[in-house]
């Protein structure tokens, strides 16, 4: 099941959207997110940005859903910054992602 729903929001690009889905699933989905299209500094904020509103708005409803404050902007995406203790990313899988390890 988390399987398709991943897969729905990765199908189209122009349509990317989380699709109905069980709770229980919302962290590994914004763990996913936030590992591919997310940014975690030393400091422990996070920084998720996407071209689409309508995924960065479910995205921020998820996080509300874990009583996370995030705040909303854009410049060249919308962006979404928030501070979280949770374990987000894999820094593993990111660096086998580049090449690095």
């Amino acid at each position: 099941e988390l399987f398709e729903i991943i897969k729905n929001i990765c199908y189209d690009s122009k349509v990317k959207k989380i699709p109905d889905h069980d709770s229980k699933f919302s962290f590994e989905i914004l763990a996913g997110l936030v590992d591919g299209d997310g940014y975690i500094y030393p400091s422990g904020r996070i920084n998720y940005t996407s071209s689409v509103y309508s995924l960065t708005k479910q995205v921020e409803e998820i996080l509300f859903s874990f009583e996370i404050k995030s705040n909303l902007f854009y410049s060249d995406a919308y962006r979404l910054n928030f501070r979280a203790d949770l374990p987000l990313r894999n820094p593993k899988r990111k660096k086998q992602k580049k090449g690095l390890g």
